[in-house]
């Protein structure tokens, strides 16, 4: 589901998705919505925060492996996923793929440079 800048404060304000992905041009937008995604997972338990930086030899497993070991100190984690490129390659949509059908309680957060047309036809919904 496509959701704008204008219209995601009133959709965080319901319940929580698992999975957000923040793309676009404009660095600030980005930035501001990136910040009421943390904001909202933080308020609906998600009280640990791992970030990784995906780069062209990043390890997906090891936010498979994360996504799927329990937190000693919080209920959900919010995994943010920072994204050099928008598109993830074949490794990556498959582990993307994974992370979205998952059955755990966190929460995903991807960011990304501006998605091209193909790319936001194909989204996962």
């Amino acid at each position: 589901m496509k959701v704008y800048p204008d219209k995601l404060d009133g959709h965080l304000a319901g319940s929580m998705g698992r999975m957000y992905w923040v793309s676009g041009d404009e660095p600030l937008l980005v930035q501001e919505a990136s910040d009421a995604i943390r904001t909202a997972a933080s308020r609906d338990g998600a009280e640990e925060r791992m970030v990784y930086h995906v780069e062209r030899s990043f390890d997906w497993q090891e936010v498979l492996s994360e996504s799927d070991a329990l937190s000693l100190f919080a209920s959900r984690k919010l995994l943010e996923l920072r994204l050099a490129s928008a598109k993830p390659g074949d490794k990556g949509s498959k582990a993307l793929q994974s992370l979205a059908e998952s059955t755990d309680d966190n929460i995903i957060l991807i960011t990304s440079p501006r998605l091209d047309a193909a790319s936001q036809k194909n989204q996962m919904v």
